[in-house]
């Protein structure tokens, strides 16, 4: 990305759109019948299938209209996935869980694609970007385990941004502008996004798209007389071009930037009695860009499908959260109010995958392939001392910490077809990674010389699925898969404290049946799944004792005891007449340790554990797992009717409900609960030709969901971050 469009600029776009008015918005009329229409997949890097056919369950949510909602973060729609779970932090960092396999803040156990090219690093600096849903034709979530096609990190599932892609069949685009207003809110926010798809020759096509949002900010400061200082504005575009060379060979390359600055951190203190918090001045800010490259040759011959995808992404984060209640716990230095802890994380990844795919004596599907990648993560945080204006007074200590990750990976696929109705696809993967750490450096109240450090180690991922159609609507499968999370050294820093040299991978294994199935003449789809998942070896981010008073500051990696998750995911949609659609989902979980965690210190401070090793967090066969619903579900009902001169109106809304949750564990069997709340949102709106005029109002009871907060969790330790309050707004959109 070069620079940053004006509103100005955007109103262009959208003029010569309107100039080149070569088509009309395909949806301006109810559909003829009530039938339900095929959703695609791609989740078996087979092409395109629909996503009834596929044995793993899949939820698919469409860009256009999470964009006609303003459903555009993470936050906004995850409850719109049965069992996928969101865990956000202060400093703008998001964490990801599927059926409950998490401990909280650690590394990564979801893996994050965009265009099928893995984004963001292995460890706990891992970005999980908010993509702007107007750049976007569907987000696929795949639950459970996904290690045998897609390597590391999707020990609980993975999400793939599926990005719009050029056509050469003609010229379409699309503007919309709108404005939201957020209860508490310091002024409306707007969103501006317009694309285009251009043909240049029957062969050769190009797509362009922009954005330009400005989200409103509800949390005020009183301390500094501020409102609105969650306030956060967005842009970013995305270019992508298609050659179809011959009919069996395409060349595809696509660039997406974007870059996100909030100017304060999105907690609450409930203390203040209103929707506040106090941080001192000049040290709370987030600001974030991603870049993701990617070029994808496809040819076919003799039967053979080849595929070459390489992919290059960088991430950046820098921020900034008051770290006062550590570094000052215990001691007042003269004259300092603060001490803003600021922080810069860059991950570099570069990704390569060949694959070959075909079919042999008609009734055997193979695919196999390799895959290499390779992550730079430089970055460093430096903690100063602030007067009561926010001025730097001095430093107190700085961090500077680097990390690469290397990983080499063959896998292999194959799917047997016994006769038309059954069919057993088995695949395995063979994984080896590198991870060092090449001399890191802490200076001041962090003073330390840290050698270089590294670790490797080999993992084997397999699939068994076997399927059975009972009939051309009805599929029934059992799916037996594995994941697994790459382990790391710790630093000598912590090793020094007590902390083990180094953190082992760790392995899911999930045992599933599920059905799918579309009835009465496809008026209704439904999609079954029952789970169990054993979670071994488990990962913990765990903290050393630090200075000043012993507040803990110092995280290291570390393993112990076991988990299980087990449940069901039941969802649905119906469409009974042409005018009316209703889905939704439930889901049950029961997501808890099956051993201990490794014991605690004792009172004078020695080891009771025979290896010498204790943790510092608490956890006993039976606790439950972090932020994880025992039980979830989503209800979703829109209606279309006719109105005159050719206009369509439409009026929907959706019913989420969230189970309570306990927050992450903690030095002692006290952790923090957050209560179930119910959270409904409305929409209506006009279709007339190629317009769409949208109305909606998110949250409209103005729930206080609370997701994340409280004592342990994070900086401030009396904040909380919560659901989004009351959003109304509107959008305006036209095709051409």
């Amino acid at each position: 990305m070069t620079g940053r469009r004006t509103l100005s600029q955007y109103a262009a776009i959208a003029a010569l759109l309107a100039l080149g008015n070569h088509s009309v918005w395909a949806d301006q009329t109810p559909a003829e019948d009530s039938k339900l229409t095929e959703v695609v997949v791609t989740a078996q890097k087979q092409g395109e299938q629909d996503l009834k056919d596929v044995p793993i369950p899949i939820s698919v949510l469409n860009g256009d209209q999470l964009a006609d909602t303003s459903q555009v973060l993470l936050k906004d729609y995850v409850s719109s996935v049965p069992g996928l779970n969101l865990l956000p932090g202060t400093n703008g960092i998001q964490y990801l869980s599927i059926r409950g396999i998490t401990t909280g803040i650690a590394n990564p156990v979801v893996g994050f694609m965009i265009d099928d090219v893995p984004y963001g690093a292995f460890s706990n600096q891992a970005e999980v970007p908010d993509i702007d849903p107007g750049d976007l034709a569907r987000i696929e979530v795949l639950r459970g385990p996904q290690g045998t096609l897609y390597g590391d990190a999707s020990m609980g599932g993975l999400i793939n941004y599926v990005t719009k892609q050029p056509s050469t069949d003609g010229f379409s685009g699309r503007f919309e502008t709108g404005t939201d207003f957020i209860q508490n809110g310091a002024g409306p926010g707007y969103n501006l996004r317009a694309s285009a798809n251009v043909p240049i020759t029957d062969q050769l096509a190009i797509r362009i798209s922009g954005f330009e949002r400005q989200d409103p900010g509800y949390i005020d400061n009183p301390l500094l007389n501020e409102t609105g200082v969650n306030k956060a504005n967005a842009y970013g575009g995305k270019f992508a071009l298609l050659w179809q060379v011959t009919p069996d060979t395409s060349v595809a390359f696509s660039a997406l930037g974007q870059y996100t600055k909030q100017d304060g951190l999105s907690y609450i203190e409930p203390a203040l009695g209103c929707l506040c918090q106090d941080y001192a001045p000049n040290s709370s800010y987030d600001d974030r860009s991603v870049q993701a490259y990617s070029l994808t040759l496809k040819t076919k011959f003799s039967g053979v499908t080849v595929t070459s995808l390489t992919g290059y992404n960088v991430g950046v984060d820098n921020n900034s959260v008051d770290f006062s209640e550590d570094f000052l716990s215990s001691a007042t230095l003269p004259g300092v109010a603060s001490t803003p802890m600021y922080s810069h994380f860059i991950t570099e990844k570069v990704n390569q995958e060949l694959r070959f795919n075909g079919n042999l004596f008609n009734n055997v599907d193979w695919l196999v392939g390799g895959f290499y990648t390779h992550e730079h993560s430089p970055g460093y945080q430096i903690a100063y001392q602030s007067d009561s204006a926010g001025n730097i007074i001095a430093p107190l200590g700085s961090l500077e910490e680097h990390s690469d990750f290397e990983e080499y990976a063959g896998f292999a696929n194959l799917t047997y077809h016994f006769n038309s109705q059954f069919d057993i696809q088995v695949g395995g993967r063979e994984t080896h990674f590198n991870v060092t750490s090449p001399i890191n450096t802490y200076t001041g109240i962090f003073a330390s010389v840290n050698p270089a450090t590294s670790g490797s180690s080999d993992v084997f991922t397999y699939l068994l699925t076997p399927e059975y159609r009972i009939s051309s609507e009805t599929m029934i499968y059992a799916r037996f898969a594995s994941g697994f999370r790459p382990g790391s050294p710790n630093t000598s820093f912590v090793i020094e404290q007590g902390a083990p040299a180094q953190q082992a991978a760790d392995q899911t294994k999930s045992y599933e049946v599920g059905l799918k199935s579309d009835l009465f003449e496809r008026k209704l789809f439904v999609d079954f799944s029952a789970y169990y998942i054993d979670w071994s070896n488990i990962q913990l981010n765990l903290e050393t004792a630090g200075t000043n008073g012993g507040a803990a500051l110092f995280s290291y990696g570390a393993n112990g005891g076991a988990a299980k998750s087990e449940g069901v995911d039941f969802s649905f949609t119906a469409r009974p007449t042409s005018e009316l659609t209703v889905s939704g989902w439930v889901a049950y979980d029961d997501a808890v340790l099956t051993q201990n965690f490794p014991p605690l210190p004792l009172a004078n401070g020695t080891c009771p554990a025979p290896d010498g090793i204790c943790g510092t967090a608490y956890g006993v066969m039976g606790n439950r797992l972090p932020f994880t619903p025992e039980l979830s579900s989503t209800l979703s009902v829109d209606q279309t009717f006719p109105l005159s001169n050719g206009a369509t109106g439409f009026l929907g809304g959706q019913v989420e409900y969230m189970g309570d949750r306990i927050g992450i564990f903690e030095p002692t069997a006290q952790r923090q609960v957050y209560p179930s709340y119910t959270r409904t949102d409305l929409r209506a709106g006009v279709k007339y030709e190629a317009w769409t005029f949208n109305v909606y109002a998110n949250n409209v009871g103005d729930v206080r969901g609370q997701v994340n907060g409280g004592p342990g969790s994070f900086v401030p330790r009396n904040g909380f971050i919560y659901i989004t309050p009351r959003t109304v707004g509107l959008n305006v959109s036209k095709s051409f």
